[in-house]
């Protein structure tokens, strides 16, 4: 009977892990970073450049990506972003749900800021991902989508954990 029940659930493991599929990587040429994009997003990038955006399917959301080596430190960077956000006019009522520190699946560190804000009426939610890499490199992104939007912050998060140097 303990033979049974250990076939079926090393049967069960390696089924669960078959269906787990690859994500089609990507990485922007002479970037240091590769990453998993959401699947079915566009991608508008203008040749050499390392700054590009993905467009969701139904050009709701989109994500920001900035490969750089200049940003500096996360926790000032971090700063800079909430007295941006509190402090421009393009935000109204704009307000910090959480800021915290994560770590992608390749062990880099990194920040994650959201912040709830309208636009001419029309309620969003604001993500930034800020990724500390090796040698004083940074990937960074940023999500914009509608605030009810959950399947893009699924898919933000996904692409976040995913981000590894190459």
């Amino acid at each position: 009977m303990k033979t049974l029940i250990l076939a079926l659930l090393l049967t069960l493991a390696f089924t669960v892990s078959g269906l787990a599929q690859k994500c089609k990587e990507y990485s922007a040429p002479g970037s240091s970073y590769a990453f998993c994009p959401p699947e079915g997003w566009t991608i508008d990038q203008k040749k050499g450049e390392k700054t590009f955006e993905y467009n969701s399917p139904t050009n709701t959301a989109n994500i920001s990506v900035m490969d750089a080596t200049d940003r500096g430190p996360r926790d000032m960077v971090s700063f800079n972003i909430i007295k941006s956000v509190f402090s421009g006019d393009h935000y109204k009522d704009p307000s910090l749900v959480f800021m915290r520190d994560s770590t992608t699946n390749s062990g880099l560190p990194g920040t994650k800021l959201v912040f709830n804000v309208e636009v001419e009426g029309v309620a969003f939610v604001s993500i930034y991902y800020l990724i500390d890499g090796p040698n004083k490199t940074y990937f960074d992104f940023t999500v914009t989508a509608p605030r009810n939007d959950a399947a893009t912050a699924r898919a933000a998060d996904a692409m976040a954990l995913s981000v590894h140097a190459k």
